[in-house]
C-alpha cells in the first residue's frame, strides 16, 4: 500500500491505511456503516457506542484482518473501540483520555505501527492539560498504553503523521503564531523532540506525508489570504519548496493525500456561499499546475482518500445524508455521487479495504 496521509482537522495519521469503513455520529450514538459495495447500496449498520453524545469527532482504520478500529470522543472522554469482526458486532473499548472541567479535545489521529498496535494523536485545547499528545498502545486492543505530551504551546489546529520508522511528526501553530513542525527523536517520543519553523505566521495548518515519508504542508498566509503548499525533501523540512495553490480565501484543508506519482490531492472546506466542496488535484509533485473539481455545490466538510487507481474518493454529510463521491479517473473528469445513509448522521470518516471498497 502506498504511504499516504490524511489529514484534516480531525483526520488520521494515515500512513498505513488498509482502511475500509465509515463511522459517524447518529442521534447521540456512534455507528459503523459496512459493506463491500457502499455506493451500490449494499450496507450493514452496527452501533458501537450508545453512552452519551459519542462520535462527534472520529477516526477509523482497519487492522490486518480487515476489522475496524475506531477512535472517537464522547461524554468528555476519548475512547478507542477495537472490533473482532468486519461489522464490529462486539467491540472492545478503552478510555484513552478523560477530560477535566473546561477542557476540549479534538484533532483525533489514528494509525497502526509496524506491530499492528494503535498509535493515537490528539489535542487538548483548554485547561491545565492543553497541548499535543501522543499515545502508543502496548497491544492491539490498547489495554495498556503510554501517553506523552509533545508540546503545550498550541493555539491552532494540530495535525499528526506516522512515519515509516514508527516515529511521529506534528504540525501546528504555537502561541507566537509560528508554524512549527515537531519530529519525535525516538518512537516513544520521550527523550527529545526536534522543532522546525516552517513559517513565521500562518493559519489552518494541514499536514500530509508523501510516498517517501516526507511532510507535505498546507497553510493560509497571513494578511494576503493566499494558500501555500510546501513540499519537504526530508523529515525535518530543511529545504522546503513552496507553491501557491488555488484555495478560496475563507477555507480550510480537510485532507491531503498523494497519488502513486507523489502528486498531492487536497479536499477543501469553504466558508463562502456557493464555493461548495472543491477537490484540488495537483498535476505534478510541487503542484505548479492543478485541476479543480467541485464534489458538491454545498458548503460542507468531507474526508478524502485516493484508491489504488489514483482516483479520489470522498465522503461527506449534506442535509443529514451521508454521501459518497468517487472519481472515475485520475483527473476526476467524471464522478459518481451516491447517498449511503439517509439517517441524521454527521462527521463521517472514510476507509478503503484492499479492494478499494468503502464500507
Amino acid at each position: 500500500m502506498r504511504s499516504k496521509t490524511v489529514l484534516r482537522s480531525r483526520r488520521r495519521f494515515g500512513l498505513r491505511r488498509l482502511l475500509a469503513l465509515t463511522a459517524l455520529a447518529l442521534a447521540g450514538s456512534l455507528v459503523v456503516l459496512g459493506g463491500t459495495a457502499l455506493a451500490q447500496g449494499s450496507t450493514s449498520v452496527e452501533t458501537v457506542d450508545t453512552n452519551g453524545d459519542n462520535g462527534e469527532v472520529s477516526a477509523v482504520m482497519l487492522d490486518a484482518a480487515g476489522n475496524p478500529t475506531i477512535l472517537y470522543d464522547g461524554s468528555d472522554v476519548i475512547r478507542l473501540a477495537t472490533c473482532s469482526d468486519i461489522n464490529c458486532s462486539f467491540p472492545s473499548t478503552a478510555v484513552i483520555f478523560t477530560a477535566f472541567e473546561g477542557n476540549a479535545q479534538d484533532n483525533l489521529e489514528l494509525s497502526f505501527d509496524n506491530r499492528g498496535y494503535p498509535v493515537i494523536g490528539y489535542r487538548v485545547r483548554f485547561g491545565p492539560s492543553a497541548g499535543n499528545y501522543l499515545v502508543r498502545c502496548n497491544d492491539a486492543r490498547c489495554a495498556t498504553f503510554t501517553s506523552e505530551q509533545v508540546d503545550a504551546a498550541v493555539i491552532d489546529s494540530e495535525q499528526s503523521a506516522l512515519l515509516p520508522d514508527d516515529r511521529v511528526i506534528f504540525f501546528f501553530t504555537n502561541r507566537s503564531g509560528r508554524l512549527r513542525l515537531a519530529q519525535c527523536v525516538d518512537v516513544a517520543c520521550t527523550s527529545n523532540t526536534n522543532f522546525s519553523t516552517i513559517a513565521e505566521g500562518g493559519f489552518d495548518p494541514s499536514l500530509g506525508i508523501d510516498a517517501d515519508g516526507n511532510p507535505i504542508i498546507a497553510y493560509q498566509v497571513p494578511f494576503t489570504g493566499a494558500w501555500n503548499l510546501t513540499r519537504c525533501s526530508d523529515v525535518t523540512c530543511s529545504t522546503p519548496t513552496m507553491q501557491t495553490i488555488p484555495v478560496p480565501t475563507r477555507s480550510s484543508i480537510s485532507s491531503i493525500m498523494v497519488d502513486s506519482n507523489n502528486n498531492p490531492v487536497l479536499l477543501v472546506r469553504t466558508a463562502a456561499h456557493g464555493e461548495g466542496l472543491p477537490l484540488i488535484i495537483c498535476n505534478d509533485p510541487n503542484c505548479a499546475t492543478t485541476t479543480v473539481r467541485t464534489v458538491d455545490s454545498a458548503n460542507v466538510s468531507g474526508e478524502l482518500l485516493v484508491d489504488a487507481n489514483d482516483n479520489a474518493v470522498v465522503t461527506y454529510r449534506k442535509s443529514g445524508e451521508i454521501r459518497l463521491a468517487r472519481c472515475q479517473d485520475q483527473s476526476c473528469s467524471t464522478m459518481t455521487n451516491e447517498i449511503v445513509d439517509m439517517t441524521m448522521g454527521r462527521n463521517p470518516s472514510l476507509a478503503l479495504d484492499l479492494k478499494g471498497n468503502p464500507n
